[in-house]
């Protein structure tokens, strides 16, 4: 992810907004990572709310078969969603 050169108000002025791996608050706390929300992650896997922990498995390894980056239909990026998601909602 670039770094944008766009500016925004901050508590102590203006600084340059950064990519998600190096955000920098206005207090000085940086932010490294920002967790999924579980409605992202239950649509990433096409699980509803009420899935039990076996639904969850089953969606992963259906959805992990298509998204492995060793096939044609997958990706790394795509591979690591599909990892994240499962881990958020285990």
């Amino acid at each position: 992810m670039a770094v944008a050169d766009e500016r925004r108000e901050g508590c102590d002025g203006e600084f340059p907004r950064a990519n998600l791996e190096d955000v920098v608050l206005p207090d000085g706390v940086v932010v490294t990572e920002v967790a999924m929300r579980e409605s992202r992650a239950r649509e990433i896997l096409d699980v509803g709310p009420a899935a039990t922990e076996a639904e969850v498995r089953n969606a992963f390894f259906q959805q992990v078969k298509h998204a492995h980056p060793d096939r044609e239909t997958g990706s790394r990026s795509a591979f690591k969603l599909v990892k994240e998601a499962s881990d958020r909602l285990n």
